[in-house]
């Protein structure tokens, strides 16, 4: 017979009670569909339902010439044509201005033009958008990626607790909206403002590659499931010299091994690159470098925000590697560092990290998850897309570790 003294009992009492408001579902999925409504009025969206990011950091602004548009400059110029700009933004060469849409030409003769409306791709500016067009400015915002696809992960999430359809429906339009963007070639080019041409990310195809690899794998979608085969076949590993990039990136390679069905991941090299970034996280006591390469001048450059992302991604690796990266051993450390930044993303990146130390090692960590339930950032009102976004994804992952746990 065991025999639980009464102050055990309390405790396991006092752990019962806090199960069980962790998993008050109820409250979760309520917030959870306020802030999805909030996003779906709110975030701008393109023409075809790709989110448009909001931030000062993700938009350009030209400014427009006022006058008259000058004689001899323009040929064949549409009958609607009010102004002109003289400035340049990426691909585009030529601008003429109409009430709400904007014309754009690669040379000074205008009959074969492209008519932009706002909510249109800009063809020549790879995933930015017309956004306004004023009396004195035309904007363009660009769409990032990982809104988009970070959003579809929380609702397949959310459908895969809760059964419900639209979260899986919603999931589907997202994720078949961003696969419009994808280049030629079959890979998925970065195009943002501080890049000088469209280039080829690993860290950014292997997020695409992995939430639409949660889908096909709740939900068959002959569509997704070839983009997905295609978006691995052309996938190739790099860092780009940091590691939150090395670390999506490899998991970008585990999620391609899976789907073409043959490990092209070499299992040795990873475990040397791991067993170097431990030495380095026990001698800088749990911080993790942002830069790889100890002979970059800038070497380790600890960035605290950088520190919650990468600690979830090792954390995430851990779940996808055929073999145990040994994580485990390190996670703690890394961890009791996120966790002096825990606001917006970086309270979404602490909550991922915790749910996938579950799924990956069985490890739970309630007290933690409890708080983060009962934090504010549960029942605020978004400020942005991304936070609207950052705030779904937190949810969708106490969603989970609730399932998991009961």
């Amino acid at each position: 017979l065991i025999f639980i003294s009464c102050a055990d009992s309390e405790k396991e009492k006092s752990l019962l009670d806090k199960k069980i408001f962790l998993l008050d579902k109820k409250i979760l999925i309520s917030s959870y569909e306020t802030t999805l409504t909030w996003l779906v009025n709110n975030a701008i969206h393109s023409n075809n339902g790709y989110i448009i990011i909001d931030d000062p950091a993700s938009h350009y602004e030209i400014s427009l010439i006022t006058d008259i548009i000058p004689e001899g400059i323009y040929t064949n110029i549409p009958n609607d044509v009010l102004l002109h700009t003289v400035e340049r933004f990426r691909g585009v060469k030529y601008v003429l201005v109409s009430n709400n849409l904007i014309y754009i030409s690669d040379t000074t003769d205008f009959s074969e033009s492209q008519e932009v409306l706002i909510g249109d791709l800009v063809q020549g500016m790879d995933k930015w958008f017309l956004t306004s067009v004023e009396t004195d400015t035309i904007t363009f915002n660009y769409g990032w990626l990982y809104v988009n696809a970070w959003l579809a992960e929380s609702l397949i999430d959310m459908y895969s607790v809760t059964s419900h359809e639209h979260y899986l429906y919603l999931a589907r339009e997202y994720l078949n909206a961003t696969t419009e963007y994808i280049s030629e070639g079959g890979k998925w080019l970065r195009y943002t403002a501080v890049d000088s041409t469209p280039k080829y990310i690993a860290m950014s195809q292997a997020i695409f590659m992995h939430v639409l690899h949660k889908f096909v794998n709740i939900e068959e979608d002959v569509n997704l499931s070839s983009i997905l085969d295609m978006l691995s076949r052309t996938f190739q590993h790099g860092t780009e010299g940091v590691y939150n990039h090395w670390s999506n990136s490899r998991i970008g390679g585990m999620i391609r091994d899976d789907v073409i069905g043959s490990v092209i991941t070499d299992y040795g090299t990873l475990q040397d690159e791991l067993n170097l970034l431990y030495s380095r996280i026990s001698s800088f006591n749990g911080k993790i470098p942002y830069i790889m390469d100890e002979n970059n001048p800038n070497y380790p450059d600890f960035r605290a925000t950088y520190q919650t992302y990468d600690t979830f991604l090792l954390a995430m690796m851990s779940k996808y590697a055929l073999e145990d990266i040994q994580f485990n051993e390190y996670f703690q450390m890394c961890f009791n560092e996120s966790k002096k930044v825990n606001y917006g993303p970086y309270f979404t990146n602490n909550t991922l990290a915790v749910l996938y130390m579950l799924e990956a090692y069985g490890n739970r960590n309630d007290e933690f998850m409890i708080s983060q339930y009962n934090s504010s950032v549960i029942s605020s009102t978004p400020t942005s897309t991304r936070d609207a976004v950052a705030k779904l994804r937190a949810i969708s992952a106490l969603m989970k570790y609730n399932e998991l746990i009961e």
